[in-house]
């Protein structure tokens, strides 16, 4: 199907090995313009966090278990049931008042007006800094891509939140400033190994963020050339 569509692509993970920037821009690049890349066979370490929510309730609380959800259908065909403006209007009827009132105290919140929201941002930012730790010398010539996954992942009580504050992933990212707290810390040294650095919303803050580790590139390479 790949072939069909004239899309260029990686079955073999050793050729990330050698490969340079300019290496895989070459082989994504399309005969009609742009660039895009397949990698078939695995080439990927995605290091998948469920827990890096934007919104939930205090790690004392079970987010499945949490009376709240209740008034939510979360199962996958959501839609077919209820309108989402149909399930807010339940959710916020004169009867769930009190329960709203009574977990407010135990939700906390990833965006930049929240007083919760240390816990969300301390907790994402302590996967990542993990994540990038255990990118060891063995694993870096295996071929793979590891993944920084620099995004708010979604769970039944993230998206019960989510919905109740109008929000989304994209609006968490903006609510929250994620990939600008990320230039940030890319700006100031924060990991000593990036492979793949994967972020929502890409269109806000991708530029700075380009540039950011575009910079760190640079400097990391000087520094390896000095030894």
């Amino acid at each position: 199907a790949l072939e069909d569509l004239a899309i260029p692509s990686i079955t073999t993970c050793d050729w990330f090995n050698n490969a340079s920037l300019s290496d895989a821009r070459e082989a994504a690049t399309l005969s009609n313009g742009g660039q895009l890349l397949a990698l078939i066979g695995g080439c990927t370490q995605m290091n998948y966090e469920p827990s890096i929510a934007c919104s939930g309730y205090n790690k004392t609380k079970n987010n499945n278990d949490n009376e709240l959800l209740s008034c939510f259908d979360t199962s996958k065909d959501l839609f077919e049931k209820k309108t989402l403006s149909e399930q807010i209007e339940q959710c916020t009827k004169e009867e769930n008042e009190e329960l709203l009132k009574k977990d407010a105290k135990n939700v906390y919140r990833c965006y930049d007006d929240d007083i919760t929201n240390e816990f969300p941002i301390n907790r994402m930012f302590e996967y990542l800094d993990n994540t990038s730790a255990s990118y060891d010398s063995s694993f870096k010539h295996t071929g793979q891509l590891w993944q920084m996954q620099s995004l708010w992942e979604e769970t039944d009580a993230s998206v019960a939140l989510g919905t109740l504050a109008r929000s989304s992933l994209l609006e968490d990212e903006v609510r929250s400033s994620l990939n600008n707290k990320l230039t940030s810390a890319v700006e100031a040294g924060r990991w000593s190994d990036i492979s793949l650095l994967e972020v929502n919303n890409v269109c806000d803050g991708g530029p700075a963020l380009f540039t950011a580790l575009r910079n760190w590139w640079s400097m990391k390479q000087k520094k390896n050339s000095s030894r």
